[in-house]
């Protein structure tokens, strides 16, 4: 019973222990909170600015740390105030256990304590309530720390605050000023571009007037060059023309004598060649056999009149197409200029027979002549001697298709008169053309001399061409190159016509 009534006595520290609290004693008086959210609200405006996260991101950090930190101090500090409660409740249920306590009930299953070893529990008890309130106290003196410091964070982050909003009234007012020095320049820029403007175009029109005047003066100059130019051009090329015209040259033309004996000479040559072969009709005819089947009941004089053919064929090719074809290569690039200048003719290729044609062929045929007669060596004797060798190689490869015989110093004879004929014709002051009718040209059978008809007499022939033997020699002009609207026929065709069907 003695130990019973010594346990108010005990009960004394929690007594003080609640009197001596720091936390319940003197309460912290409620301060308002600012956070960084508020801050954020407060100044949207300006965070939406690239320049605002720039120049303030350091007091933003720091603000931020310092509400981290409170945070944790207010989360220390509900800690430290459920410790306190949980002992508050041990020793108070401790209290009523001394207060209750009673005697041994011997009919409980466990034995009290012992009465004498009360006071050894209450010592042990008072120990550890005694460390508890130790630690209680060490708990308050942190909290006050850590509420001193946030104090001084909340100093802090007003100063802060009050900086950022000194900087946010000088970035307005900043702007406001760079807004009114912008329209300021906008100003004096317009003035200026508009000054500029003026003066570029007064100097423009002016220049536009000076080069005008200059324009007309050199445009009335140069129509008077041009005029004057003209006129002398005029006279020149009248005096020219007249020139060539009158001008007495010490070349001696060709008389149509002359002209037809060297072609039959020619042709001469030709026939005396092939006749003097043996019956072709016996033989493989070869590279006849085409043609000879266009003549009914040919014979043997029929097949050495196509062979005949073929050689001219060859022959009017590589001499006598054109003017300057028996200079090859180099001859047709003067041909295509002749024709490029002066244009082709209704009937032929050739250019229309005038003054200016005639006399652009001769003179150059003239001087084409002079270079091949020359003793330097020439791309024109190149292509000439190529081109003669090739009407060579052509006629002996046709003959020895039809003979075994070696005829080349006849056909090379034939070949260099082809050659000197051509040339003696291109440079006639008058037209020579060496030419034939297509095969399907109509004819007049009675114009002996346009052409000579070889079918048999028993043959009844269509006036229509079907195979030319021979060409004809056209003469266009005289020998002074005058009268270039007349032709005439100096040596007629050898055809063979067209059979009827029975």
């Amino acid at each position: 019973m003695g130990c019973g009534q010594s346990a108010p006595k005990e009960s004394k520290p929690s007594q003080g222990r609640n009197g001596s609290s720091p936390v319940r004693a003197n309460p912290e008086p409620p301060r308002r909170k600012l956070s960084l959210g508020t801050l954020r609200k407060e100044y949207a405006q300006h965070e939406e600015r690239p320049s605002f996260q720039e120049r303030y991101a350091g007091v933003i950090a720091y603000i931020q740390r310092l509400e981290e930190d409170r945070q944790k101090s207010e989360n220390q500090l509900q800690r430290s105030k459920i410790d306190l409660e949980r002992v508050d409740n041990v020793f108070s249920n401790v209290s009523r256990s001394v207060v209750n306590w009673k005697p041994y009930d011997r009919s409980a299953r466990r034995e009290p304590p012992e009465p004498h070893r009360v006071p050894e529990y209450i010592q042990m008890l008072q120990g550890k309530f005694d460390d508890q309130c130790s630690h209680s106290s060490r708990m308050a003196t942190n909290i006050a720390e850590l509420q001193a410091q946030i104090e001084k964070l909340r100093g802090d982050v007003d100063t802060k605050t009050t900086e950022i909003v000194r900087l946010r009234e000088k970035n307005v007012q900043d702007a406001k000023t760079h807004g009114i020095k912008i329209a300021q320049n906008n100003s004096n820029h317009d003035l200026e571009i508009t000054r500029i403007e003026n003066s570029h175009l007064n100097a423009l029109q002016g220049l536009e007037k000076t080069h005008s005047a200059k324009i007309q003066k050199m445009q009335r100059q140069f129509d008077d060059a041009s005029r004057t130019a003209r006129d002398e051009h005029n006279v020149e090329k009248s005096r020219l023309q007249n020139a060539l015209l009158t001008t007495v040259d010490g070349f001696k033309p060709m008389v149509d004598k002359v002209c037809r004996d060297q072609l039959e000479d020619l042709r001469g040559s030709i026939h005396g060649l092939v006749f003097s072969l043996d019956d072709l009709e016996r033989g493989d005819p070869g590279p006849l056999r085409s043609q000879i089947a266009k003549i009914r009941n040919p014979q043997n004089k029929d097949y050495k009149n196509v062979l005949e053919g073929c050689f001219w064929s060859i022959i009017f090719r590589g001499m006598f197409a054109t003017p300057f074809c028996s200079l090859g290569e180099y001859g047709d690039a003067f041909m295509d200029t002749w024709i490029g200048l002066f244009g082709k003719g209704k009937s032929y290729q050739w250019p229309e027979a005038d003054t200016r044609s005639e006399t652009w062929r001769y003179v150059t045929l003239e001087t084409l002549e002079q270079d091949l007669k020359s003793s330097r060596p020439s791309n024109l004797k190149s292509s000439y001697e190529a081109n003669r060798q090739s009407v060579i190689s052509s006629l002996s490869n046709l003959y020895s298709q039809v003979s075994p015989e070696n005829k080349s110093r006849e056909i090379r004879d034939i070949v260099d008169k082809a050659c000197h004929l051509a040339l003696a014709f291109g440079k006639q002051r008058c037209r020579l053309q060496v030419l034939a009718p297509q095969p399907g040209d109509p004819i007049d059978a009675r114009d002996t001399a346009a052409c000579f008809i070889l079918n048999h007499s028993s043959d009844r022939v269509i006036p229509e061409v079907q195979l030319v033997m021979k060409p004809g020699l056209l003469k266009v002009g005289d020998s002074r190159g005058g009268s270039l609207g007349s032709s005439a026929n100096m040596s007629p065709s050898a055809v063979y016509l067209k059979i009827a069907a029975n």
